[in-house]
C-alpha cells in the first residue's frame, strides 16, 4: 500500500514536469518568426529624462552659433512742404539764383535752357562708402539734403545733392551747384542752415574754390537770373 502511494506522488511529479517543459516550448520562437517587441514604458513628463516643449539644449563650450539678423521696420521720413533753394554757377561767380519747391516741381535755372527737379529728401542724410548707396539715418532731419536732377531740354545732365549745412557739389556737365536756404516742415519752425552768409551771398562772390572743378574749356553764355517772378 505504500508502495502505491508512492508510485502515485512520483508519477504526479513526473506529470507536473512534463507539462512544465511543454509550455516552455510553446513560448519559444518557432525559426522565421518575428520575436514580439519589446515596449518601452512611457517617460514620465515630471521624473527623470522629461523635456519641456519650449526648452532648448545649450551649445557646447566653444562650439560656433548660428546668428540671424532680425530686419527693423523701415522709419517713415517726415515730410516738408517746402525747400528753398540757392543756385550757383562754377564759371560765372557773380550768378545766384533762388527757388522755393516743392518735391518733383520743376523749376528753370535763369535764362539758361537748364532746368532742375527735387526728386528725393533725405532727413538723415548718409552716404556707405563701400557700395557708394545714399540712404537716411533716421526720420527726422538732422541732416537734411534733397538729390537734384539737372537737365537741357529734355536730356538729362547731372545728379547732384542740395546740403542744409555742407558746401555745394557743381554738377560736372552743367557747373550748377545747389545749397539749401530753408526748409519748410510741417507743424514746426523752419530750419535755417548755420553757413548761409559764408557759402551763398545773393550779392554776389565767388564760391569756395576747394569745392569747384577746373574751369571748362569753352566758355558758355552766363546765365541771368529771371526777373520776371519774385523769390
Amino acid at each position: 500500500m505504500k508502495f502505491r502511494n508512492r508510485l502515485g506522488i512520483v508519477s504526479t511529479l513526473v506529470l507536473a514536469a512534463v507539462t512544465a517543459n511543454a509550455q516552455q516550448d510553446s513560448t519559444r520562437t518557432s525559426p522565421g518568426a518575428t520575436p514580439p517587441q519589446a515596449v518601452a514604458p512611457a517617460p514620465d513628463p515630471h521624473g527623470q529624462g522629461a523635456r519641456h516643449p519650449a526648452a532648448t539644449p545649450k551649445p557646447a563650450p566653444g562650439a560656433r552659433t548660428a546668428t540671424r539678423t532680425v530686419a527693423l521696420p523701415r522709419q517713415r521720413a517726415v515730410p516738408f512742404d517746402a525747400v528753398t533753394l540757392g543756385v550757383q554757377h562754377r564759371v560765372f561767380h557773380d550768378f545766384r539764383d533762388v527757388h522755393r519747391v516743392k518735391l518733383n516741381e520743376e523749376f528753370l535755372l535763369g535764362d539758361s535752357d537748364y532746368s532742375a527737379r527735387v526728386v528725393q529728401y533725405l532727413p538723415d542724410f548718409q552716404m556707405d562708402l563701400a557700395s557708394r548707396r545714399f540712404f537716411s539715418l533716421s526720420a527726422q532731419p538732422n541732416n537734411p539734403a534733397f538729390k537734384v536732377v539737372v537737365r537741357k531740354g529734355k536730356a538729362a545732365q547731372d545728379t547732384t545733392w542740395a546740403f542744409l549745412n555742407n558746401p555745394p557739389h557743381f554738377g560736372a556737365r552743367s557747373y550748377f551747384a545747389f545749397l539749401v536756404l530753408k526748409l519748410e516742415l510741417p507743424g514746426r519752425a523752419p530750419l535755417l542752415p548755420d553757413t548761409t552768409s559764408r557759402l551763398f551771398k545773393p550779392g554776389g562772390g565767388a564760391p569756395d574754390a576747394r569745392h569747384a572743378p577746373a574751369a571748362p574749356a569753352a566758355t558758355p553764355t552766363p546765365p541771368r537770373p529771371d526777373t520776371t517772378r519774385t523769390p
